[in-house]
């Protein structure tokens, strides 16, 4: 079986960042990208299952695919992931099939998200400062999981799951779909997914621990430096289009004083992909001069950080699609 689509995922999402970068024959042929474009986000398209999901492997002997239906938590984010590269082909292409493809996966997501808030007695432990030192009080995560103090299962707010199961339920597929469905609106102007955006906008931030970043599962006290850029970059791209929520724009702010301190220094890989976007297009929208020295910092660290260490046989979907939007930047 053969790991393939969401490679081909990042395969056409980096010329999309070449086309805004560059945005000049002089430095791609677009022709030829854009035909690669195309057949990739048509055949993501033609190939959606039912469910929503995308297949994830393929038998090139029989030809029949991974059935989808018992997924683990971190294939969801990749198929959310399929369903941003989407939602960001659809800004520079109209085609019809991927725009009906992506309401499909939305429409399903919506039916698949759990509620989710803070409880009384969590809220008052997180203020306490509680959790905020995880790597001492980890042995007692099953506990309060156990008794309801990690998040409450009720509440406006909204987490995409698979199986109706918290476990499953990674703030990393409710960031990238809630960006795809930011991009959708965008796009379309159709508000039918406009109060699940608002409800997953909420359950991202249930998942955040104050003066802090956001925990990588709802079952867990750990932070995941993909979550917390993935989160930051789809709040960032709410707050730009929903600039009225004031309430949103002020946790941005206090958020990024610590995401700032956390990851400054750019030794930090894997946040560098999420975050340089989340960066970039807070950069776009505010007037923050720690935005612009966060970036500048950011990607010198990065660089400097790969030196003489990089091997042929690295993905550099991340290097590339970090340092393209420093380039669109």
């Amino acid at each position: 079986m053969i790991f393939f689509r969401f490679l081909i995922c990042c395969l056409f999402a980096i010329p999309f960042s070449s086309i805004e970068a560059a945005n000049s024959s002089e430095n791609i042929n677009f022709a030829s990208d854009s035909s690669r474009i195309h057949l990739a986000a048509e055949q993501l398209a033609r190939s959606q299952l039912v469910s929503g999901f995308y297949p994830y492997d393929f038998n090139f002997a029989n030809g029949e695919v991974t059935p989808m239906s018992n997924i683990q938590g971190i294939n969801l984010v990749r198929q959310t992931g399929v369903a941003f590269a989407l939602a960001e082909y659809l800004k520079y292409f109209n085609n019809v099939s991927v725009k009906t493809s992506l309401e499909q996966f939305l429409t399903n997501s919506s039916n698949r998200s759990l509620p989710i808030s803070k409880g009384y007695i969590q809220s008052i432990l997180e203020r306490s400062g509680f959790y905020y030192h995880w790597h001492i009080v980890k042995k007692l995560r099953k506990p309060l999981y156990v008794f309801g103090l990690l998040f409450d299962d009720t509440g406006y707010g909204r987490v995409v799951s698979v199986e109706e199961d918290y476990e499953r339920a990674w703030p990393g597929a409710t960031a990238l779909t809630l960006s795809a469905a930011i991009k959708y609106f965008s796009i379309t102007g159709d508000t039918r997914f406009n109060e699940m955006i608002q409800r997953w906008k909420d359950g991202l931030i249930a998942l955040n621990v104050p003066e802090r970043g956001f925990r990588e599962a709802p079952h867990y006290l750990t932070e995941s430096d993909y979550v917390n850029g993935e989160a930051w970059l789809a709040l960032a791209e709410y707050s730009a289009v929903f600039s009225e929520d004031k309430d949103t724009q002020k946790f941005l702010i206090e958020l990024e004083d610590y995401l700032f301190k956390l990851y400054g220094d750019g030794s930090r890989r894997q946040f560098f992909h999420w975050g340089m976007m989340a960066a970039t297009v807070r950069a776009n929208e505010v007037s923050d001069s720690r935005l612009d020295d966060f970036i500048h910092q950011l990607t010198k660290s990065y660089i400097d950080s790969k030196e003489g260490e990089e091997l042929p046989t690295d993905n550099s979907c991340a290097a590339v699609e970090g340092l393209a939007s420093y380039v669109s930047y």
